[in-house]
């Protein structure tokens, strides 16, 4: 089915009321493609703009894991608007489809924000794993240890994959005596802002149950690329001070985010130019990955003895 008769079917089931008057795609791949729409919808009718995300795009609807990741999706997104979240609200669900409402703002990223971005940051990221538990999520430590078993054929050397692995490996990944819910990919991308203020934290695909520093150090790392490491220092910090914990619990989880962009920092660096810093080139990045990298092994080591 073409992408704008699957959307009008998507938006149909959601709401029979509903009529598209006017439909943006956000682009996307074969197993993910996201439209925004302007939709006049109830009686009498009103104006609306929905976010339409069909999570398995082009190929043949009904692939029952794709289905069921958007099942926990809406979940946590209920969930945690229920609490009191800024997260968008679920308009509805088709099979492996996801309708939210859109939220207006901006994504920030440029270097001079990374003042207020780390406070706004760790103080919703802190609130987050207040959340209550949430049925069906996936268990983070038990995803990672499968993917730290199965290693690439190749690994990425510049970037010290190997040392990495080994030091995660003799560590553990823990296994958190009191799991929360995890965003799973929280980094400044995946936020929205009004002017200076917080308005959404978007994509909770990766949504999971585990160990909270797992979330904070993926925002550690992400927050060096973008902010750089003041900020993602003054982030750490603040949420340390609403959410304490001891500084060697740390250290797994950023050897674990420090092994996310190994063999694919190339296009991270490419994505970048269009979220609006060309000045993120592989080049930089792969020095910050170096520095964060370093830092954590030192302190692995210094574990260790």
């Amino acid at each position: 089915m073409r992408g704008v008769e699957r959307v009008a079917e998507i938006v149909a089931r959601v709401d029979p009321s509903a009529r598209i008057v006017a439909a943006t795609s956000l682009g996307g791949g074969l197993s993910n493609r996201t439209t925004i729409v302007e939709v006049e919808f109830g009686n009498p009718p009103r104006a609306g703009r929905w976010l339409v995300r069909d999570r398995h795009g082009e190929c043949a609807p009904g692939d029952r894991e794709a289905t069921a990741s958007v099942v926990r999706e809406a979940a946590v997104l209920v969930a945690a608007r229920g609490w009191g979240l800024p997260v968008p609200r679920v308009v509805g669900r088709v099979d492996d489809a996801l309708v939210l409402e859109f939220v207006d703002g901006a994504v920030r990223l440029e270097r001079t924000f990374g003042a207020i971005a780390a406070v706004a940051l760790a103080d919703t990221l802190a609130r987050i794993h207040s959340l209550p538990p949430v049925a069906g999520l996936p268990d983070r430590a038990s995803y990672l240890c499968e993917r730290l078993d199965d290693q690439p054929a190749v690994m990425d050397h510049a970037m010290r994959e190997p040392e990495i692995r080994t030091a995660i490996a003799r560590l553990g990944v823990p296994r958190a005596a009191r799991p929360v819910v995890l965003h799973g990919d929280y980094w400044p991308g995946n936020v929205v802002w009004q002017g200076d203020e917080l308005a959404a934290v978007i994509d909770w695909e990766s949504a999971a149950i585990g160990d909270r520093l797992a979330d904070v150090a993926i925002a550690r790392l992400d927050l060096a690329f973008v902010y750089g490491f003041a900020a993602s220092q003054a982030f750490t910090e603040r949420y340390r001070t609403s959410r304490p914990f001891a500084e060697f619990d740390l250290v797994v989880w950023d050897l674990v985010a420090a092994l996310r962009p190994c063999g694919v920092i190339d296009a991270w660096a490419s994505a970048c130019p269009a979220l609006g810093r060309p000045d993120l080139s592989e080049e930089r990045m792969r020095s910050i990955h170096a520095d964060f990298t370093a830092r954590a092994l030192r302190r692995a080591h210094a574990d260790a003895t």
